[in-house]
């Protein structure tokens, strides 16, 4: 399913795909986004096996989205902005 999202500093609205976030294109993106999930989870003193754990996942699942080799499908973010306190602008870097 697509999703329309808006970025600072684009004019028009980002059709947001499935494949739009796995393009090569993306591929800052994505380890931004991950790096980010790192930084935010050890600010709120938690492991990846505490962060797996709630997922519902295993820790080695789980180190995949911090290091952008698996993506984030709009549940999980919604999910782990609500177990981190930060808001999706947090996550992905938008002011």
């Amino acid at each position: 399913a697509a999703r329309i999202i808006r970025e600072e500093g684009l004019a028009e609205p980002m059709l947001l795909t499935a494949e739009a976030i796995a393009s090569p294109e993306n591929a800052a993106r994505r380890e931004a986004y991950a790096a980010a999930l790192f930084e935010l989870r050890k600010a709120k003193g938690l492991t990846q096996k505490e962060v797996a754990a709630m997922l519902g996942k295993y820790q080695p699942d789980y180190s995949e989205y911090e290091t952008g080799k698996i993506e984030l499908d709009y549940a999980k973010i919604v999910f782990l902005c609500e177990k981190l306190d930060i808001s999706p602008n947090d996550l992905f870097g938008w002011k």
